[in-house]
């Protein structure tokens, strides 16, 4: 293969180089154009951050001047889950990639944290409390009514979908 660019491009080269030799020797992709989403308090708040794979090219994408965490990416990558205290109270939100418009899912209080996109990324599935209980709940995108799917008296937090969206996984008490 041949591979060619101006002098600005050889990172970029380097890493698509990088991604054909790992395809070439192994026949799976590989990461060196991937994203990596991280939280850093860097600017004083816990932000959610986006960089390249190897550190380069960071940016802040949650903005919210309060603490954030707990992200996940959607099936596409256009978009990423997170939880943030921006409301008060520890609220779902997620922003989209393209425009950096933060668009919140769910923000009843006490708590929300740990959202998981949908294989599909039409649903996301988070941990709620409701009294003195933490369950798991999932809702489309627009969060208008969320259902409960656990109701024991454990605390149930960190839902993970299966890759086929028919179950969900999560940590109990």
């Amino acid at each position: 293969k041949r591979f060619r660019g101006t002098r600005s491009q050889t990172r970029l080269i380097a890493h698509y180089m990088a991604d054909a030799l790992h395809y070439q020797f192994t026949g799976r992709p590989g990461i060196a154009l991937t994203t990596i989403a991280f939280h850093s308090d860097r600017n004083g708040f816990q932000e959610l951050y986006l960089m390249d794979y190897d550190g380069h090219n960071q940016r802040r994408i949650s903005g919210h001047k309060s603490t954030s965490g707990y992200s996940d990416w959607s099936p596409a990558g256009d978009a990423i889950a997170y939880m943030s205290y921006f409301s008060g109270t520890p609220g779902i939100y997620y922003v989209e990639l393209a425009t950096g418009n933060k668009v919140p899912v769910y923000r009843q209080a006490p708590l929300n944290l740990s959202p998981s996109f949908s294989p599909d990324g039409r649903r996301i599935a988070f941990a709620h409390s409701r009294g003195s209980n933490t369950d798991v709940y999932v809702c489309d995108r627009d969060c208008r009514d969320p259902v409960r799917l656990t109701t024991s008296a454990a605390i149930d937090t960190n839902p993970s979908w299966s890759p086929d969206g028919r179950y969900l996984y999560f940590l109990g008490d």
